[in-house]
């Protein structure tokens, strides 16, 4: 698929709960869903331009689309640039496939045994050892593996979302349960009067919008089409431990906000693939910049960086159970925004940072002292 960048802005009435082309075109109105209640604590209609039609399945001839339908980067205003659609759909309203966490193909069972990174073995007394080949340990991420399916299948920068990135989307846009409706306001509903589509509008701080529907999720040979599942990067949405079967993904329905939770990593969930931003094209101006968020699964809320021409310094609070102080931090900024920082604590030299600041957010590699691997990095501006 094409991927462009989106920088129009959209004219919307808005409510809160917690363009591209598809195949059909039909003018309308949609009506919030009466479970969501508006910010004055009424109900609310949105209004909207002329909207697709989303089909089920596209059987008809009349139903293929006249141009090939191309996943678009869209700018809301954050720290990332969101897709306009689903991995594996049509329209910027179709629910797309369904992937197990990690996978990159589709399946007709969406179970744990089928799952690639799961195995039993029986040992000779008889009991069944089970265990994750790859994902084993906490805090692991698909973030920089073979096994992002957003970056497999799209290509070029996109990559899985975070779950940080998703309340980030959560926390600063505005958000409306609505459905698709016919001309007279009504929604639209299939062949057995059960409503073709309900979804969730996404609204940025600069006005332009996504839609996420609710695609349901398949779990091992069945389809639940209650709310919308997206999957994350991340096996674990907090900084604990749970059981390795599970990864991250984003829940929500029309009659509660949208939550964070973990789902069985076998089942199949939709995918919203996300892209960093263009640091190169961001004029970075001389100040002091304060950012919150994390390094690795650990979280971080007081990093403070200062740029002075192609100087950069700073510190940032640094806490383990032997250890709690503010680590400093010195480096460089060049022209394109690659920032390089070497960790200092007594005047020693413990580590270093890689990274690139787009204006919104530092993200890059941490490393700590003979590490080689590196943990990412993500903070973003206060």
């Amino acid at each position: 698929m094409k991927a462009k960048l989106i920088t129009c802005a959209f004219t919307v009435v808005l409510v809160f709960a917690a363009s591209s082309c598809s195949n059909k075109q039909q003018s309308g109105s949609k009506q919030t869903d009466e479970n969501v209640l508006s910010e004055s604590g009424s109900n609310s209609k949105v209004s909207s331009p002329e909207t697709d039609v989303p089909g089920e399945e596209l059987n008809s001839e009349t139903d293929v689309p006249e141009e090939e339908f191309t996943i678009e980067a869209v700018d809301l205003g954050l720290s990332v640039l969101w897709a306009n659609a689903n991995i594996g759909a049509n329209g910027i309203y179709e629910k797309g496939d369904y992937y197990a966490w990690g996978e990159s193909s589709t399946k007709s069972s969406y179970t744990l045994d089928n799952y690639f990174d799961y195995y039993n073995e029986v040992k000779d007394n008889g009991l069944v050892y089970r265990d994750f080949k790859v994902f084993n340990k906490g805090g692991m991420s698909l973030m920089g593996t073979k096994f992002d399916t957003a970056h497999n299948i799209l290509g070029g920068k996109w990559r899985m979302p975070t779950p940080n990135e998703y309340r980030e989307l959560i926390r600063k846009c505005k958000l409306t349960a609505t459905t698709l409706n016919d001309e007279n306001g009504l929604p639209l509903k299939d062949e057995k009067g059960k409503v073709l589509l309900s979804y969730v509008e996404i609204v940025g701080p600069n006005g332009n919008k996504i839609v996420l529907p609710f695609g349901g999720q398949k779990e091992i040979d069945e389809y639940d089409k209650r709310g919308g599942f997206y999957w994350t990067a991340n096996m674990f949405y907090a900084d604990r431990d749970y059981e390795y079967a599970m990864a991250a993904c984003l829940d929500f329905n029309s009659r509660r906000p949208i939550l964070l939770q973990t789902k069985n990593k076998g089942y199949g969930l939709n995918i919203r693939a996300v892209m960093d931003r263009d640091a190169s094209a961001v004029n970075i101006k001389d100040g002091d910049y304060k950012f919150v968020g994390n390094i690795g699964h650990v979280g971080v809320d007081n990093f403070e960086m200062n740029i002075h021409e192609s100087k950069v310094s700073g510190k940032y609070l640094y806490s383990t159970a032997n250890y709690n102080g503010y680590i400093e931090i010195e480096g460089t900024i060049d022209k394109e925004n690659n920032v390089k920082l070497k960790h200092i604590s007594d005047d020693k030299i413990i580590g270093h940072m890689e990274g690139v600041f787009d204006g919104i957010a530092f993200h890059g590699k941490s490393y700590g002292e003979g590490d080689k691997e590196g943990l990412y990095f993500k903070l973003v501006i206060k």
